[in-house]
């Protein structure tokens, strides 16, 4: 926990290397649904 200013302390969280492999994953996959829907938006 970190003091805030405004309250009581902070709590913090941090991810696990398994957890960096999942958000790389869903971010290719974003990637990959968003450059259909812009194709899909352009036509």
């Amino acid at each position: 926990k970190k003091p805030s200013d405004m309250g009581p302390p902070r709590k913090f969280y941090s991810l696990k290397e398994e957890g960096r492999q999942e958000l790389e994953l869903f971010w290719k996959k974003w990637d990959f649904v968003s450059s259909k829907i812009n194709v899909l938006k352009s036509k």
